[in-house]
């Protein structure tokens, strides 16, 4: 729902398919739209990218006004969910999230259980790198910020103490994780 700063609704609009679709994080394009960024279990409807299995990530680039410019799902056999989205310096975007998937648009495997996944894409959503992060166990990624130098922070939590969990975990029902990437996905530190 778009609406102006007192309230009042200029445009709405619905969008899916059959099953569960949802929406975490809507950023403006240089253009004047909207990426949407989230997940789809659907293979219908307005997710005419197909299904890789269970949830995808879904990205719906958006006009001004809500008509669909084109959309993409990424994911593998299992679950895949969009937490965050940035716009990036070349005018691509860096979607964030987790994923329980080894198949598919995975290449860069995964550490047990659900993993931090990062993916780049560009301008039209093509996939130009995608990396997991994570140890044996549970890492959900809830956000990320580009940096000053280029690469991103992400902010979520692990119940793993392996991997590329290297400082450490403290127990209890999962600890903070902060992950500093460079531009091309590779970490810098984690704590």
């Amino acid at each position: 729902v778009k609406i102006d700063s007192v309230g009042t609704i200029e445009w709405e609009q619905t969008y899916g398919g059959s099953l569960f679709e949802g929406v975490y994080s809507i950023i403006t394009t240089p253009d004047g739209g909207y990426l949407l960024g989230g997940n789809s279990n659907s293979n219908d409807g307005d997710i005419q990218s197909g299904n890789h299995g269970s949830s995808d990530f879904w990205v719906v680039k958006i006009d001004s006004v809500g008509t669909i410019e084109w959309e993409q799902t990424y994911g593998g056999s299992e679950s895949e969910y969009i937490k965050s989205t940035n716009l990036t310096n070349d005018g691509g975007y860096l979607l964030g999230g987790w994923s329980q998937s080894t198949d598919g648009d995975i290449q860069s495997g995964n550490h047990g259980g659900r993993d931090f996944w990062v993916v780049k894409i560009d301008s039209e959503g093509t996939i130009e790198w995608e990396q997991t992060y994570g140890g044996s166990s549970e890492e959900i990624l809830n956000s990320n910020l580009p940096t000053l130098d280029g690469g991103y922070l992400f902010g979520g939590s692990t119940l793993s103490n392996d991997g590329d969990i290297q400082s450490g975990n403290q127990g209890g029902d999962g600890d903070f994780w902060v992950v500093k990437i460079d531009s091309e996905g590779t970490i810098e530190w984690e704590q």
